[in-house]
């Protein structure tokens, strides 16, 4: 049987709006303990890449699933395996053989939300989503 595992803590990166340390650090952590799934679906819609610019979640097992925002859409990983979410449909606009481009591992809301309620309610990553090591994504 598979222990338990719930998420302890809530982190988003937000604005650092302290005038002492802005210009030293553009981002700061704000930690909430014990989230309820509001709070953490709440905290993923919110992220815009201006206020907002990522959310991680870390469980009991010290595992972790880190979410950022790039260009409108967003980046989804585990921690500490290093494995990414990656859009199932995604189509290079210019095809290479041999090359994943980057844009591969950006995915939507919808694929965010999902693999973030697997992890609070089982651990670890959604197995019926497509997840690949983070050496596999080109650069």
């Amino acid at each position: 049987m598979r222990p338990v595992v719930t998420v302890e803590y809530l982190t988003r990166r937000v604005r650092n709006t302290d005038p002492m340390t802005r210009d030293q650090v553009a981002w700061s952590g704000v930690d909430q303990r014990d989230p309820t799934w509001a709070d953490i679906e709440q905290a993923l819609r919110d992220i815009d890449g201006r206020q907002t610019f990522g959310v991680q979640l870390q469980a009991t097992d010290d595992t972790v699933l880190s979410v950022g925002w790039a260009l409108g859409w967003y980046l989804c990983s585990t921690l500490p395996d290093m494995n990414w979410l990656v859009n199932p449909n995604f189509v290079p606009a210019e095809p290479t053989v041999g090359k994943v481009r980057p844009e591969r591992n950006w995915v939507s809301l919808e694929l965010v939300l999902q693999a973030a309620s697997y992890f609070t309610r089982i651990g670890g990553r959604d197995p019926s989503l497509a997840w690949v090591p983070f050496g596999s994504l080109g650069r």
